[in-house]
């Protein structure tokens, strides 16, 4: 496992009212990104109806605070594998 002071970006998906919350905290939203999880033959996006959720990002290095806005409008496929699936 890597130290959290080697990553440079963490994404997450929270309830829309959360994010306020979050943003208090440090973390910002990415306008327009989705985060796909689940596996590539079902996919589970953030984005599917009823699903109310916006993409945050935490920024652990300099690098880190200078790539949100390449995430911005982004699909984030996220998939680890068929076992430890994300959702």
């Amino acid at each position: 496992m890597r130290a959290a002071s080697r990553l440079d970006l963490g994404v997450f998906t929270c309830d829309r009212a959360l994010r306020a919350f979050y943003e208090s905290a440090g973390r910002q939203h990415v306008p327009g990104a989705v985060l796909v999880g689940g596996t590539a033959d079902a996919p589970f996006a953030s984005d599917r109806p009823g699903f109310d959720k916006v993409v945050m990002a935490a920024h652990f290095t300099l690098h880190g605070r200078l790539t949100p806005a390449t995430f911005r409008s982004a699909r984030i496929e996220l998939h680890p594998g068929v076992i430890d699936r994300l959702w």
